[in-house]
Parts: structure tokens; sequence; C-alpha cells
């Protein structure tokens, strides 16, 4: 159709110009081809990072909820929990995550850093096991996964510890797996090969509580910015947090807007009431 409304034209108009007007179609085709080649592929690409987000969030669900339970619960059974959210207040800046940071924050509280690593690494082995043992048994092992952990004794049938240095061990390297496994989803998130922001929605919480109850460990670990760990996971923490407290300022504003609404309402109302003609009371 289009050739032949040209080759009409052309038969009707000088040839030169004939020619200006085939090339001004053929490049307003181009354009319009280009144009939607560019949108199929922006659409196959954000579709892309968003199925790529709901497989890293059921892996998340999978596999990094299950060792953030653990180690939450040993943490919360051995009151370290508690300690690190007094200590290290989430409101404040964290943003360098290294043992830099970690010092002044303990020398503004007058706390010493030997302290916290008291706390952090010397865990009752009698937690770490029952909650490993707890923890393998809804995975598949239980007790037989640490049968090499501990001893019965034969005269009274007690189960004693066979090494606490070695089960303490264990237990630091499953903190270490679980920095791992946040540091893998986290560099999905940072560059684009999985729709950060559709995470954020469902993710956030766990994430933030992860990473700031793991805050102390990261630190000391960041001894310099040479050999740094866990750059992912301080980008995304950052991120999110900064996210979650501008949200929050949001929904803070808007309730206390609203509020001095209600109350400017209700003031004027009892202000009309009180003008009110009730007239004389009857004797």
């Amino acid at each position: 159709m289009l050739a032949r409304i040209l080759s009409i034209i052309e038969k009707g108009i000088d040839s030169g110009v004939a020619d200006f007007i085939v090339g001004l179609a053929m490049l307003l085709v181009t354009i319009i081809s280009v144009i939607c080649a560019f949108l199929v592929f922006f659409h196959q690409k954000n579709r892309s990072k968003k199925d790529a987000a709901c497989r890293l969030a059921a892996h998340y669900a999978d596999c990094l909820l299950g060792e953030n339970r653990f180690v939450t619960n040993v943490y919360n059974a051995a009151q370290i929990l508690d300690y690190v959210k007094h200590t290290f207040d989430k409101t404040e800046k964290l943003k360098d995550f290294d043992i830099f940071e970690l010092k002044r924050i303990l020398a503004e509280k007058k706390i010493d850093l030997d302290e916290v690593k008291k706390r952090l690494y010397n865990i009752d082995s009698e937690i770490i096991l029952n909650y490993s043992i707890l923890h393998h048994e809804s995975l598949s092992g239980g007790e037989r996964a640490y049968a090499g952990f501990v001893v019965k004794d034969e005269d009274t049938g007690e189960r004693k510890i066979r090494d606490e240095h070695i089960l303490q061990e264990h237990f630091k390297q499953s903190v270490y797996d679980l920095l791992n496994h946040l540091e893998w989803f986290s560099m999905n998130c940072r560059y684009g090969l999985a729709d950060e922001a559709l995470l954020y929605q469902s993710l956030h919480q766990t994430f933030l509580s992860s990473v700031w109850m793991l805050y102390p460990i990261i630190c000391m670990n960041n001894t310099n910015n040479e050999n740094k760990m866990c750059t992912n996971v301080i980008w995304l923490f950052k991120k999110w947090n900064h996210r979650l407290h501008r949200i929050k300022g949001k929904a803070d504003f808007k309730r206390k807007t609203l509020k001095k609404i209600a109350d400017l309402f209700e003031k004027s109302a009892n202000s009309i009431r009180a003008k009110e003609f009730s007239g004389k009371q009857l004797k």
C-alpha cells in the first residue's frame, strides 16, 4: 500500500522531491521500529527483574530465614539480642561498619570492646547445642547431625558436650554462613539483577533486623578498607534503612497534620456550641 502511494506521488511530482519523501517515510518507519524495539526490551528487562526478585524471595524464605532464626534464637537465649539493640541504636548513623566506627560508638557509651567480644564469642555451649539440634531437626538429622559434639555418660546416661571449643567454632561458622548468604542476596539487589524495590516491600524488616543484629560482628572483621567484607550488605542496609525512615517520616507528618485538622475542627465545633442560644431556664 505504501509503495503504491509512493508510486502515485512520483508520477505527479519531481523525482528529487519524491526521493526526499521516500527517504523521510523510511526514516519515520525506522524510528518507530527502534522505539518499539526499545519498549519491548525494557518491558522484558523489567519482567525478568521481577521474576528474579520472586525467585530470590523464595530462596530467602527457604534458606536465609531458617539460618537467621537459628542465630537469632541463640542470641536471644544468650541475651545478646537485647544487648546489641540497646548498645547499637539503629536510629544512629551506622554507615561505615568497621572497627573504627564500632570503637567510637562504644567509647561514647563507655563500653569496653573486650566486653562486647566476650558476650558475642563466649556463648553458653548448651544453648548452642540445644538450638542447633532444634534447627537441624527441621532440616534433616536432628540429634544425629550433632552426635559428634556430645557424649553420654555410661553410668548416668546424661549428655555431655565433647568439645565446647569446636561447638563454639561451629556456631561462629553458622554466623558467617548467614552473612555470606545475605551478601549474595544484597549483591543481586545492588547490581540490578533483581527488582530491589519489589523485594523491599516484603523482606526489609527481617533483613534490617538481621544486619543490625550482626552489626558488631561485621565491624570487628572490617579492620581496614582494603579487605572490607559485606560491602553489598552494608549498601543495602543503608539504602533500605534510609527508605524506611523516610516512609515513617511521611506517615508521621501525615498523622500529625490530620490530628491538627481534627483538633482545629473540634475547637471550632466547641466554639459554635458555646455561642448557641439556649433560652432562659423555666421557673
